[in-house]
């Protein structure tokens, strides 16, 4: 799971700088780069401030985070035949591309 991989596609979609989120969030830039890259994963406070500043839901961003790494072996043939549709449909609605 990447979270902060998301975010970081959230942000660019929402025409946001690291300096930006991190104000309209309410944290340090140094600590959302670290999140973006992978260096430090965000406490849920954090996580809470992150997702209401991009008007995101925490599940979507879960969600789109989400990796075949993620599942559990007896469920990644359900998750290879559905995963994919559900999100390209959630990245169409909050990522522009």
């Amino acid at each position: 799971m990447n979270i902060g991989k998301t975010i970081k596609q959230l942000r660019q979609s929402a025409n946001y700088s690291q300096i930006e989120l991190s104000s309209i969030a309410g944290i340090t830039q140094t600590s959302l780069s670290q999140i973006e890259l992978g260096k430090k994963r965000p406490t849920q406070q954090t996580l809470d401030k992150i997702c209401q500043a991009l008007n995101i839901n925490e599940s979507i961003l879960y969600i789109m985070s989400t990796s075949i790494d993620d599942i559990p072996e007896e469920n990644r043939n359900a998750y290879q035949d559905l995963f994919p549709k559900v999100k390209d449909m959630l990245e169409a609605m909050f990522i522009v591309k």
